[in-house]
């Protein structure tokens, strides 16, 4: 038997096999549908959220505007926010062109 055979012969059974659950479904009790929907839906929730290591690397910026009044310099610094946590650099004196690195 070759391998589309097989693989025809396993996608059949497994449809025989999804038949026959949507079948007997609708004769389990609410309460345990429910309950197997929650299951379902937790391990999912579970799987999808993950954490994850990000690394900024903050060089600098050019042409500024002018913010300090009539001195036309600034002190600029940067704020980076993801979801609820935020950073904020160290200001950088009387430059337009800051380089934060």
């Amino acid at each position: 038997m070759d391998a589309g055979a097989s693989s025809a012969l396993q996608d059949s059974a497994f449809a025989e096999e999804g038949g026959a659950i949507l079948d007997v479904w609708p004769r389990i009790p609410l309460t345990k549908r429910t309950q197997a929907h929650a299951a379902a839906a937790a391990a999912l929730d579970a799987a999808v959220e993950s954490s994850y290591d990000v690394t900024v690397m903050l060089y600098g910026a050019n042409d500024l505007p002018k913010t300090d009044g009539s001195r036309g310099i600034s002190d600029p610094y940067v704020i980076l926010q993801v979801g609820d946590a935020e950073q904020q650099s160290e200001y950088v004196k009387n430059d337009l062109d800051p380089n934060f690195g």
